[in-house]
Parts: structure tokens; C-alpha cells; sequence
């Protein structure tokens, strides 16, 4: 019930994860089969997923995906496994446990347990975890997320720093199954660009970017008034306006004041704050504003901020 303590849901999903796990070859079928848009007709959901012979010619299986993440991030005030997305989880991992996929790989927030995935299958995978987002690779965006890689022993050897799986599950963030450190070593590199460096789009997107935050609020620009003469604390209202107040106060603070200072202001500055020189991890909504600047970013800067190529070939782009 939504009502219930978080100890009660989580007793609940679990008594739920329990009895799929006792009837998980009834539930998860090596033979189920499902429509097909490709070949038109009832298609196995896991081909192959009966040839499980080492060394045999069958093609590789692999799972690789990003299961419901707002139980562990601060947004979804880590709920954990009282949250409501603890059911799909729990049907994704026994899925995995039956199918038994050569190489799964699972993205999830920073603060997922890594646990989780290494109780159900340390019997048959080497897990490895790494923690690991954009800012530490020298792009200057804030998405740090943790990473299970789970390899099937009869299909693969670990190579990697360290010994294969030793079969424990209880571990600390830097026992034998994190290879962040490692992965750093050779990857890793500082920041040396700001997240003001995204900020390319025309005076066209960028009045565009106004008007879109203007229609939420049911108002309109004059077409009179220049781009460069918009107020983005006027098209606010409400607490997104508070929002702004707060991170001027933070932006007015911070030391330099000319240095590079973005944030979100879906996200309560008093709360959970989110900004820095960098550009905020970008969740499904938000509102990207740089005070340093004095700009929104529009959505074409959001998407060179994930390293989509959309200025590529234009000037400042090439030099950056």
C-alpha cells in the first residue's frame, strides 16, 4: 500500500522476489517465444539460451542494459528496495540468473549496490564493478554511474588487474571486484574545459530556448525585444524563480565570480543542489542555466553535452 513503511514494502517486493525465484524455470521459459517484427513470426526470446556447451560455435549472448535506477539516486531519495521499482528488479536479475547470458553488463546510479547483482550470480560469472562518468574521462559533465560487468566463466578469463572471482559477495567499494582505480589508470583524465564550452547554439535557438520556458508559464516574448535583452528571471514564476534567487546567491558567493558556474533550477539549491562549473547530470526534465554566461541551454547543447556531434564543423566547435 503507499501508505506502508519502507520496511513493510521492502518485505513485500522481497516475499514477491522469493517465490519468482522458486518458480523462475516456470517464469522464465528457455522456450518462450514472443511476435517477432523482424521475421514475422513467434521468435525465441533468448536464441540459443539452451547451448550452453563451452568451446561449442553458438553465437555469443550478451545483456546489456540500465535497469530502473531512481531506487538508488538522490532524486529518488534512495529508496532502495522499498521502492517501487524494486519488482521489475527483481524480475530482471532472476531472468538474468536463469538465461545465463555470456556477458551482462548493467548501468545504474553511483550509489547502486553492486551486491545485488553479484548474489545471483557468483556461481557462474567473474563481477567486476567500476564507477566511472564523463568528468573523470576530462569532459566537463557531471554523470557519474557504477557499471557491473558480469562474465561468464565458460565463456570468458579475466584478464584484469587482481585474480579471477573468488565466489565472496560481502565486499567493500574496493574490494577484488572494483577495477575503477585501474580503469583510471589508463583512461582517466583531468578537466580542462568548463561546461560553458557547450554553449554554441545561434541567437535563433537560443530565443527559441526563451519562448519554449516562456510558453510554460502560458506567457509570450515581444517580438520587439532583442534576445540579448531577455531576462530569464522574468519567464520564471513560483519555486523555480526561488530556485534561481537561491543559485544567484550560491553563483555570487563562489570565488571567482567570473569563473564558469551552471546549474539546474528543476532542482532546490537548499535540497539536493546541483551545479558547479561543470554541466548538471541531465535528468529526464530540468533547466540548465548558466549564470556565468547568463544563457539557458537549449537542447542542442544538452546533446553536445552527452558528445553528440551537433556543432561539428562549426568554428568554436573545432577549436574546442
Amino acid at each position: 500500500a503507499p501508505d506502508s513503511s519502507p520496511q513493510a514494502r521492502m518485505d513485500a517486493y522481497a516475499e514477491i522476489g522469493r517465490y519468482m525465484r522458486e518458480h523462475r524455470h516456470a517464469i522464465f521459459n528457455r522456450d518462450s517465444t514472443a511476435p517477432c517484427s523482424v521475421h514475422g513470426k513467434n521468435c525465441s526470446i533468448q536464441p540459443n539460451a539452451g547451448d550452453s556447451a563451452a568451446g561449442s560455435s553458438r553465437m555469443l549472448r550478451m545483456n546489456i542494459s540500465g535497469p530502473i535506477c531512481c531506487a538508488w539516486s538522490p532524486i529518488g531519495q534512495r529508496m532502495g528496495l522499498a521502492d517501487r521499482s524494486a519488482y521489475p528488479w527483481h524480475c530482471f536479475m532472476i531472468e538474468r540468473s536463469v538465461f545465463q547470458e555470456d556477458l551482462i553488463i548493467i548501468e545504474n546510479s553511483a550509489f547502486f549496490p553492486p551486491c545485488l547483482v553479484t548474489e545471483q550470480l557468483v556461481a557462474t560469472h567473474d563481477v567486476k564493478v567500476l564507477v566511472v562518468g564523463p568528468e573523470d574521462l576530462g569532459w566537463p559533465t557531471m554523470r557519474r554511474r557504477c557499471y557491473v560487468i558480469a562474465a561468464k566463466r565458460d565463456t570468458f578469463a579475466w584478464a584484469g588487474p587482481g585474480l579471477a572471482d573468488s565466489g565472496a559477495v560481502s565486499e567493500g567499494p574496493e574490494g577484488p571486484r572494483d577495477v575503477t582505480n585501474h580503469f583510471l589508470s589508463i583512461f582517466g583524465r583531468s578537466v580542462q574545459l568548463d561546461g560553458d564550452v557547450f554553449l554554441l547554439d545561434d541567437e535563433a535557438g537560443r530565443r527559441a530556448k526563451y519562448e519554449q520556458i516562456a510558453r510554460s508559464r502560458r506567457a509570450s516574448i515581444k517580438q520587439t525585444v532583442r534576445t540579448a535583452d531577455i531576462q530569464i528571471a522574468d519567464l520564471l514564476g513560483g519555486c523555480y524563480l526561488k530556485h534561481f534567487l537561491g543559485y544567484t546567491h550560491k553563483f555570487q558567493a563562489s570565488e571567482p565570480l567570473s569563473s564558469c558556474f551552471i546549474a539546474d533550477l528543476h532542482q532546490d539549491p537548499a535540497q539536493r543542489p546541483m551545479c558547479g562549473y561543470m554541466l548538471p547530470t541531465q535528468l529526464t526534465h530540468g533547466l540548465q542555466y548558466s549564470f556565468s554566461a547568463q544563457k539557458p541551454f537549449t537542447f542542442k547543447e544538452l546533446l553536445a553535452g552527452m558528445g553528440y556531434p551537433v556543432f561539428s564543423g562549426t568554428v568554436d566547435h573545432d577549436l574546442w
